[in-house]
């Protein structure tokens, strides 16, 4: 298994081997105390997949005052249904998918994007 951590445009600031059968949850603590103490940097948010950032992983975050962005799970999805925490009508929109060759547009309804 490799950890490979990057900066906000995808260059590799560092890369890590780690043994085949190792959990992703196992490699976290590793690479945050990394980022913190050889970089030295504040501001910082961790992307991964629901196998890597879990409980345990958010609250390591948190104790170094970085963030994360990581996928839920249906029971997640469904408890924020339920407790009314997403906004159900922000889904109404018709949304759509915009392919650009300069820059990062954003669009979020279909009315709003150029064509």
């Amino acid at each position: 298994m490799i950890g490979l951590l990057c900066n906000e445009t995808g260059v590799p600031l560092s890369v890590e081997v780690f043994a085949g059968n190792t959990q992703d949850t196992r490699t976290f603590a590793s690479q945050i105390k990394k980022v913190s103490e050889r970089f030295g940097v504040g501001e910082v948010t961790f992307v991964g997949d629901r196998g890597m950032i879990k409980s345990g992983q958010v609250e390591e975050l948190g104790e170094q005052g970085f963030h994360y962005i990581t996928a839920i799970t249906k029971p997640q999805i469904e408890t924020l249904l339920r407790t009314g925490v997403f906004q159900m009508s922000l889904f109404d929109k018709g949304l759509a998918e915009v392919q650009a060759t300069e820059g990062l547009p954003v669009c979020v309804a279909a009315q709003s994007c150029a064509r």
